[in-house]
């Protein structure tokens, strides 16, 4: 459920574009949270939920940011593993499927 709640929020242009304009308060956000965890953690032996989720969602949106910006582009190279994963892409999935589908009927 929030695998898709994440994918919808992704999906939305304003939303990019908001993480691109604040890439550098994110990685901040992200440097000083990972660094109050590891206090946290090492200190007083506390692992909080509420902040080990906070850091994954900041660092995750820290890595879209920039990722983003560094590796949004096109090569020769790109291209032809595109090309020559996809017939990969096409018989794994056959092949996954015709499993799954195996082991529901059996």
């Amino acid at each position: 459920m929030l695998y898709l709640l994440g994918y919808y929020i992704l999906s939305n242009e304003c939303v990019l574009r908001l993480l691109e304009k604040y890439r550098s308060v994110l990685i901040i956000m992200f440097c000083s949270s990972l660094f109050l965890l590891f206090i946290t953690y090492y200190q007083y032996a506390y692992y909080g939920d509420v902040l080990v989720n906070f850091v994954a969602w900041i660092g995750s949106c820290a890595l879209i940011s920039f990722a983003m910006k560094y590796l949004n582009k096109r090569t020769k190279l790109l291209h032809y593993f595109n090309k020559a994963s996809f017939p990969i892409y096409i018989t794994l999935i056959h092949i996954s499927s015709s499993g799954i589908l195996y082991f529901t009927i059996c």
